[in-house]
């Protein structure tokens, strides 16, 4: 693939006209962790329900009674963000 436009792929930046490396059939290699798809701000602007529920998914025991920011916190300390 041939960069249009001064782009970003995989953390490298490619320069308009250079040739990209095939990155959508890549294999991710087997010791990297699976990626979250979570920013800081996202979670800062989920509800406290949407929170409880990732909290759970992600493994953090007691959400139910934790406050909001309180799951806001271990969210981001438990997705490394």
């Amino acid at each position: 693939m041939i960069a249009t436009h001064f782009t970003k792929v995989n953390g490298k930046w490619y320069r308009a006209g250079q040739e990209i490396p095939a990155f959508f059939n890549a294999e991710t290699p087997e010791n990297e962790a699976e990626e979250n798809h979570y920013t800081r701000t996202d979670i800062n602007r989920m509800p406290v329900d949407d929170l409880r529920k990732l909290a759970g998914e992600t493994g953090i025991s007691g959400a139910e009674s934790m406050t909001g920011a309180d799951i806001k916190k271990a969210l981001i300390d438990a997705l490394s963000l």
